[in-house]
Formats: structure tokens, C-alpha cells, sequence
């Protein structure tokens, strides 16, 4: 028998690569597309632009939330399927491996993957001063899709659960948090510190290139997003300063399961965005979304990861309640469509809802039956 393994080069190869894998059933994914509404009616004003994950092989669950942003979803298409590709398949991660082993190994493949896409820029530059030496208004066009094309980005934020750690990969924005929700009993733990204005290092960084940081939008770090990257000296905005503004490098952390953790939560940026444009306070955030974990419990029929994940936000009560009293959210999905201010907040987000249960967390599975969860 003849076994031919494909391996992908370019970058079209890579966006279903993913689609085969098992998924990890002790988890769901939830997302709400962006849309505006226009006398009356919603409409969706893009197609959903991020990427998101939750897979289960060979002992290792793999979680993942890839925000593309700048109008293009090329940069999150190709870090989540090759992030995926060098940690399953090229030289792949495995539960022999000690955790300063995995912890390297991770940081290497990440590195490994921004590389890879930055090799295609250059691909990309090479083309654009080809169409750009040809003055047609043909060449023109061509020039303004490949600078579509290199403003492309991506944040990446990936839990991988190996025996009785969990591993960070975070390059970006987004957050996540350990949760404890036992009874009446609850509690929060953010794992990451997030790449924008808020990180103090992040300030300093760009403020020792010669940044005024208090103006650089956020994220601070991703793939991609050439012209605040690795193309920033084309960018007139940047002339005089010494580094790029957006860097790739990621923060790996590594953490032994806590015996009281009993779920993991994932969420896109736009998730906590949302929620502190409607006037929660940041150190509130994460309160708020374990507040809304207790009240999908207490309302949903199914108790599953899926609907846990996929409960969305309606702010009316968040908008109305006293600034003295923490923001009560509730599930109710035409409502957050319907609210007044929704126009406001209606951005791509999406969570993935992990229950940890030792005993089953190392299963694979790819059935399509949502994994039902008491808490």
C-alpha cells in the first residue's frame, strides 16, 4: 500500500486543511456575525472574518481563536491551519514530551509560522513592483489587491491541553480565562496579558521605537498587518522611527491544571470590546462574562458547551442597570439584535467554552453530539 501525505505550500492549500480533524467534543464554539441594521432590516456587512478551533488528537486538545482584522481573513486562515499543521503533524507535539520540552517547541513552531507567512509577503512585494513598473491602470488595480492583500492580520490565541498542563500561545488581543463554578460557588482567573494599550511593556516598547502610544491602535502584536510590521518603513506615518510598530513574537506560559479549575473560557477582543463601549469597567469585564456563564446555566435547557459558548450578549440591562451595581447580563440573542445601541457594538465575536474534567479531557472524538456538562 502507497500512502501520499499532501503538503501544503501555498496558501489557498491551507484553508480547510483543518476541516478533517476531530474536534474536542468537551467543548463548543460560539460566534455572532457582524451586522448592521438599514431601515429596519440586519444585514451582515462582511463575511465572518475570524478563525476558530477546538480539536482533539492524540491525547492533545488544541483550542484556538485567530482574529483576522484590516479586511482580510488570508492572515487567520494561514496561522490556524499551519500553527495546526507544525504542532500535530511536523514534528508533533506529544505527552512524552516534558513541559519545558513543549513549552520551546511551541514557541519555535509559532515563530516558525509568522516566518512562513512573511515569506509569502515578500512574494507578494516582488509582484507589486512588477505591476508597479508597468503604469497600466490595469497594474493599478493589481497594485491596490496586493496592498489589500499585505494589510491582512491576525491575532492568535491557542490553549493546548497536554496531560495535567495547559499551555498559552498568545500573539495578540484576545483573552482567556480559568473559570471555577461549582454551586454558588465561582471564580476567575485570566491566563494572559493582552498585546495593546493597556499592557504597560506593550506602552514601552512602542514608545522606546518612537511611537506615541497613546494613538497606536490596537493589537500591538499579530501576523501580518504589513504596513504596521514587517513593511512599516513604507508607511509615512512611521518615518524616524526604529522598529516595527506590530510585532509577532508571542508569549508562551505554561500552568499545571488547578484542581478548581473546572472550565476554560476563549474570547475574541471584539468580546471584551463590546462590553466595556457599553460602560463596564475593565476590571469588571471578567466578572461580568462568569456572571454570564452562571446565567446561561441557569436558563438553558441543554447545559451543553456548545449553548454555553454561543449565548450572546443583550445589553439592555448592562445600559440600564446603576453605575454603582455590577452590569447583569442575559441570554437572549434577537434581543442584543434589536437593542438600540447594537448598531454600535456589532462586531465578528466569537468563545470557545472548555469543561475540564480529567477524566475525559484526553479523549478524542469527532461525534457530532454536543458533550453535556453540570455546573
Amino acid at each position: 500500500a502507497t500512502v501520499i501525505l499532501l503538503i501544503p505550500g501555498v496558501m489557498s492549500d491551507w484553508e480547510s486543511w483543518t476541516d478533517s480533524m476531530p474536534r474536542c467534543v468537551q467543548s463548543g464554539i460560539g460566534v455572532v456575525q457582524n451586522a448592521k441594521y438599514n431601515g429596519g432590516m440586519m444585514r451582515h456587512t462582511h463575511d465572518f472574518m475570524h478563525k476558530c478551533l477546538n480539536l482533539s488528537q492524540n491525547g492533545i486538545q488544541f483550542y484556538g481563536i485567530f482574529c483576522a482584522y484590516n479586511g482580510d481573513t488570508r492572515a487567520a486562515k494561514y496561522v490556524s491551519n499551519r500553527l495546526v499543521y507544525e504542532i500535530f503533524v511536523e514534528n508533533p507535539i506529544t505527552v512524552d514530551m516534558s513541559p519545558e520540552q513543549i513549552q520551546e517547541a511551541l514557541t519555535h513552531k509559532f515563530t516558525m509560522v509568522s516566518e512562513l507567512y512573511n515569506q509569502d509577503i515578500n512574494e507578494l512585494l516582488t509582484k507589486r513592483l512588477l505591476h508597479k513598473e508597468q503604469s497600466t491602470e490595469e497594474s493599478e488595480t493589481m497594485v491596490k489587491k496586493i496592498n489589500s492583500k499585505l494589510r491582512a492580520g491576525s491575532t492568535a490565541l491557542v490553549a493546548l491541553v497536554v496531560l495535567d498542563h495547559i499551555y498559552i500561545v498568545n500573539c495578540g488581543n484576545s483573552r482567556i480565562l480559568a473559570l471555577f463554578v461549582e454551586g454558588t460557588n465561582s471564580d476567575d482567573w485570566q491566563l494572559n496579558e493582552e498585546h495593546d494599550l493597556d499592557n504597560q511593556e506593550e506602552v514601552e516598547r512602542l514608545k522606546n521605537i518612537g511611537i506615541v502610544a497613546e494613538t497606536f491602535p490596537r493589537p500591538t502584536r499579530a501576523v501580518g498587518d504589513c504596513f504596521r510590521g514587517f513593511c512599516y518603513t513604507e508607511n509615512e506615518e512611521f518615518k524616524g522611527i526604529t522598529g516595527p510598530p506590530v510585532i509577532s513574537t508571542p508569549d508562551v506560559y505554561v500552568y499545571d491544571m488547578e484542581d478548581q479549575w473546572t472550565h476554560l473560557l476563549l474570547c475574541s477582543d471584539s468580546v471584551v470590546s463590546s462590553i466595556e463601549e457599553l460602560g463596564t469597567e475593565p476590571e469588571k469585564v471578567n466578572p461580568f462574562l462568569l456572571s454570564e456563564l452562571l446565567r446561561e446555566r441557569d436558563h438553558s435547557h441543554t447545559k451543553s458547551c456548545i449553548s454555553l459558548a454561543q449565548n450572546s450578549l443583550s445589553l439592555e440591562d448592562t445600559l440600564d442597570t446603576d453605575e454603582t451595581e455590577t452590569p447583569v447580563p442575559y441570554v437572549d440573542l434577537d434581543g442584543f439584535d434589536e437593542h438600540k445601541a447594537a448598531n454600535e457594538v456589532r462586531e465578528d465575536i466569537d468563545r470557545i467554552f472548555v469543561a475540564m474534567d480529567r477524566k475525559n479531557i484526553q479523549k478524542d472524538s469527532i461525534e457530532e453530539e454536543p458533550y453535556s456538562i453540570s455546573i
